[in-house]
This record gives structure tokens, sequence and C-alpha cells, in this order.
């Protein structure tokens, strides 16, 4: 960053390439204690112009983003996540950080992945009382990294899954309605899809589905949630 720059170009600086979530997160700092601007001039003014929404908070998440380690920086920007996500990552110690930035190289995961399989483990490490690096190494050690952790975050999943298949076999569904399978179990709903080719169709399908207040099976699948 060019600290001599004249306070009049710095519009003109910051136009100059496209920044990505980091480098914004360094030239507000800059801005903050090397160039001596106020907060409320770099929010109403600078902000703006980086395409950053500008609120106090969403400075304050910018700056939390320079505390990330070197390498989960690097991925955090790789993925495109979100700055929340990113923030949060930032929180966490430098042992977990470490321990999560070696994720993607040994796993080969896309962005979507590793934001699951953080959330997962960040929950877990709540409920387990563990650190997020002791985790990993656990689970860097069994054959399946993301299915064990998944399995292990939603410890009723397995037996959920096999009483959903067995009672949804039994239940009479009219041609062009199914119901989703839930995916942890966790939710408080069960979706229905349905195609409809007209009015009439529809009036006829919603009677048959009416059917299924009455059903057994279909009341203990709705237990399962």
């Amino acid at each position: 960053m060019r600290e001599n720059l004249p306070h009049q170009y710095l519009d003109l600086a910051l136009f100059e390439q496209n920044y990505d979530l980091l480098e914004k997160s360094q030239l507000l700092c800059w801005l903050l204690q090397r160039r001596g601007i106020s907060r409320q001039e770099v929010i109403q003014k600078y902000m703006p112009q980086l395409a950053c929404e500008p609120h106090e908070t969403v400075l304050d998440y910018h700056l939390e983003l320079l505390n990330l380690e070197k390498t989960l920086a690097h991925w955090v920007i790789e993925f495109e996540l979100p700055i929340k996500i990113g923030v949060r990552l930032s929180r966490l110690s430098k042992g977990d950080q470490k321990a999560l930035a070696r994720l993607p190289v040994k796993l080969s995961m896309n962005g979507n992945q590793f934001k699951n399989i953080f959330e997962n483990l960040e929950e877990l490490s709540v409920k387990e009382k563990k650190e997020i690096s002791c985790l990993v190494d656990e689970f860097s050690r069994l054959e399946n990294f993301e299915k064990a952790l998944f399995e292990r975050r939603y410890p009723r999943l397995k037996v959920a899954q096999y009483t959903w298949n067995s009672k949804k076999k039994k239940i009479s569904l009219p041609g062009g309605v199914r119901l989703k399978d839930p995916i942890t179990f966790e939710e408080s709903s069960i979706q229905v899809e349905m195609k409809v080719r007209s009015a009439e169709d529809l009036k006829n399908k919603l009677a048959q589905l009416s059917i299924l207040t009455h059903n057994k099976d279909f009341d203990e699948l709705l237990d399962l949630l």
C-alpha cells in the first residue's frame, strides 16, 4: 500500500483494480491505521467504493478477517466463502485454523464441502467440548472423513434413515407425488413434491393425499422429525 499517496488521489487508487475479500480488509485497515481516516469517513465514503455495505458491523467483520491464518485465508478467497463464514474462521484458535487449512488439499474438496465440514466440526466441537484440531486429527485417521463426521454429528441418522425408508414403502402416493427424504432428520417438517397437469389433476391428488391423515405409517414418519 502506498502510504505517501496524496489524500486527493485516494479515490482514484481505490479503483485501480478489483480487490478480493482479504485485500479489501487490508485496504480498510490501511485507511484507518496508516492514513488516519476516521471510521465514519471510511464507512460512508470508501466502503461503497469497494462494493462493501457501509455499516459499522461490516467494517468490523473485514478487520477481523485479518486474524485469519495465511493458508486458511487463501482458501477463504479461493472458495469465495461468505464474509460471515470467514469471520467465524478468524475467531478460531491458530491451531484450529491450521488444522482446517490442511483439509482442502487432503480431501480434495470444493467450497461447499469445506463450508459443510467446517460447520459440522464447529457444532461437534461445542457438543463434545473438543478442539476442532483434535476432531480433525481423529477423523483424518478414518477411511471416509466426511461420512464419519456427518454420522457423528447426527447420531440418529442411520436408524432414522432405515425407519424412514421402511415406512415410506408402505405409503401409497398418487402418481407425480413424492416425499423428499430429510437430510439430517433434524428438520421440523416433511417436504412433498407434486407435479400437476391441470386444476382437476391437483384436486384429485389433494383428495388422495388427504387419506394420509389416517395412515399410521405416515404418522410414524412425522414422528421421526
